[in-house]
C-alpha cells in the first residue's frame, strides 16, 4: 500500500484533531500513501494508520507522528482508470474514423483501424 494513490472520503475531524495534528487531509483530495504506522485511536484500541506524503504532522509525546485511521481514504483504481481512458481514447478513434468516411464518402469497415 506504500506509494499507493488514495482519495480522502472522510475529511470530518473532530474539534480536538488540531490538538494532535497540524495538518489534515481534506475530503476529495488525492494523497500518496508514505508509510503504515501502528496507532491508537480516540477510543483506545490499537489501529494501523496512514501517513501521507503531502502532509506531515509533529510527532507525539512518544516520538511517533500520529497518522490517519485508513477508513477514511479509497486507494485510486490506477489499472481501472488506464482502462477507462484506453477505452475512451479508442472511441474518440472510431468516432473520428466514421466522421473521416462520412466526409469522404468512403464505404468504411472499424476491422481497418488501428486500434
Amino acid at each position: 500500500m506504500i506509494g499507493t494513490r488514495v482519495v480522502c472520503i472522510d475529511g470530518k475531524f473532530g474539534p480536538g484533531a488540531h490538538d494532535i495534528y497540524n495538518a489534515l487531509p481534506k475530503e476529495g483530495q488525492y494523497y500518496i500513501v508514505r508509510d503504515l504506522v501502528p496507532g491508537i485511536r480516540f477510543d483506545l484500541s490499537e489501529t494501523l494508520t496512514i501517513l501521507l506524503d503531502e502532509i506531515t504532522n509533529k510527532p507525539n509525546l512518544h516520538g511517533i507522528e500520529p497518522g490517519f485511521a485508513p477508513e477514511r481514504f479509497r486507494e485510486l483504481d490506477e489499472d481501472r482508470n488506464a482502462e477507462v481512458e484506453h477505452n475512451i481514447e479508442s472511441i474518440t478513434a472510431m468516432m473520428e474514423w466514421d466522421l473521416t468516411c462520412e466526409i469522404l464518402a468512403l464505404d468504411c469497415e472499424p476491422e481497418h483501424m488501428n486500434l
